[in-house]
């Protein structure tokens, strides 16, 4: 009786079992380093490596790590980029609660820098990228620029997004420059107790006079707000 199968190593091998010579298996052919009387026979499948369909571009490309959506860096940064005309700006299509797209990658963490990195085929990128545009969320490579932090934060000091803006042009301001003038000069002749702290309704009162959340009238009255604005009015 002949058997034919692979060994683990994959090559073939034969045996024979001869009438006449007993319970003994001799080998007719010894491959590698085991023979059949020694290893299982088995079928060894090979896999081929099926290709997978990029999400951005649609071409077909084999799998580099485990989970891999697009084919390349640019598939992956433009498919989260509203591309328009040259001239426009090109808005990540799911900003954060700051304005700026998050996009993990050797760039860093944001969508922009991630746009400059694959436009201009960096290898390494150390310093700040910047818009022209100063739309955060825009990712046109003609709006964006690498610098120093001293140019961006001339760039925001110019622009007025600095921290250090007083008055109503702060996005957070409730109340007018005159407003915050006007309730300054209220709770200088407000009722006050013995430790000068507003008596009760006091600050509900001047807040309703002026058009003003409570909660601003307060600060006001405790110095820790619109203080700039009431200094220059003194002056």
């Amino acid at each position: 009786m002949l058997e034919i199968g692979c060994n683990f190593m994959g090559a073939c091998a034969i045996n024979e079992t001869a009438a006449g010579v007993g319970p003994e298996r001799r080998s007719l052919t010894n491959v590698g380093t085991t023979t059949m009387a020694d290893a299982k026979i088995r079928r060894i499948r090979v896999r081929r490596k099926k290709p997978f369909s990029c999400r951005h571009c649609k071409r077909e490309f084999l799998l580099a790590v485990k989970g891999q959506k697009y084919c390349s860096d640019a598939c992956r940064v433009w498919s989260k980029v509203d591309v328009r005309g040259p001239e426009e700006c090109w808005p990540h299509t799911s900003p954060d609660s700051d304005g700026y797209g998050r996009l993990v990658g050797p760039w860093g963490r944001l969508a922009h820098r991630a746009a400059y990195w694959v436009a201009n085929s960096c290898e390494r990128l150390d310093g700040v990228v910047c818009h022209h545009c100063d739309n955060p969320p825009c990712c046109n490579p003609k709006h964006l620029y690498e610098g120093t932090m001293l140019d961006n934060a001339r760039d925001r000091d110019t622009r007025g997004r600095a921290n250090s803006i007083i008055g109503d042009r702060s996005g957070r301001a409730t109340i007018t420059n005159e407003q915050a003038k006007a309730i300054a000069a209220a709770l200088a002749v407000a009722k006050r107790g013995p430790s000068g702290r507003l008596l009760n309704g006091e600050a509900d009162r001047i807040a309703a006079e002026h058009g003003a959340p409570k909660r601003t009238v307060q600060t006001i009255d405790y110095g820790r707000c619109w203080g700039g604005i009431i200094q220059q009015e003194a002056a």
